[in-house]
C-alpha cells in the first residue's frame, strides 16, 4: 500500500508495511512511528505475548481433555512452545543486534516448532483439529510479517 504524506517540502510517497497494517489493526501505539527495524522488534514482542497466551491456554485445556492422545499431542504442543518461544527471545536478541541472518534463521526454528505442534493432530493416529488451531495461525501470520520486514532491512547485493 502507498500512501501520499504532507512535508516540509511537500508531499513524500510512503510505503506502508504489512506489519505496520496489521499491528495498527491491533491497535498497538508502538507501530505508527516505528521504522522497519523497531517494527521487526515489535512483531517478534506480539508474537511472544501470543505463545506465552497460547502455553496458558493449554494449561487451561489440558486438565479438561479426556481422550489420552489428544493429552499427549497437547502435551507436546506446550514443549513445542516452550521451545519456540526460546527461540523467539534469541531472534528478538538478534534483531536488537541488527544480526537480520541469525533472528531470521532463530525464528525458522521458533515457527517451525509451532508448526511440529499444528501437525502433531494430523500424525500418529485420527486426524484432529488442535484446540489452538487459532492461535496456531497467529503466530504463523506474526513470523510471516517479521521475516517481510526483516527481509527490506537485508542489503541486498546486486
Amino acid at each position: 500500500m502507498i500512501s501520499l504524506v504532507s512535508s516540509k517540502g511537500g508531499f513524500t510517497v510512503e510505503a506502508c508495511t504489512p506489519i505496520k497494517m496489521y499491528l495498527c489493526r491491533l491497535n498497538d501505539p508502538r507501530a505508527a512511528a516505528a521504522d522497519l527495524h523497531r517494527l521487526a522488534l515489535l512483531s517478534i514482542q506480539v508474537m511472544a505475548i501470543q505463545i506465552q497466551d497460547t502455553l496458558h491456554q493449554i494449561s487451561r485445556i489440558h486438565p479438561n481433555l479426556k481422550d489420552p492422545l489428544a493429552q499427549r499431542r497437547l502435551r507436546q504442543c506446550e514443549s513445542d512452545y516452550d521451545e519456540a518461544y526460546t527461540n523467539l527471545q534469541s531472534s528478538f536478541s538478534s534483531t536488537s543486534k541488527t544480526a537480520y541472518m541469525d533472528a531470521i534463521n532463530f525464528m525458522g526454528i521458533a515457527t517451525n516448532k509451532v508448526i511440529d505442534c499444528h501437525n502433531g493432530f494430523r500424525r500418529n493416529g485420527p486426524i484432529a483439529t488442535s484446540p489452538i488451531d487459532a492461535d496456531d495461525m497467529k503466530v504463523f501470520k506474526l513470523s510471516e510479517i517479521f521475516l517481510l520486514d526483516v527481509d527490506r532491512l537485508i542489503p541486498k547485493k546486486l
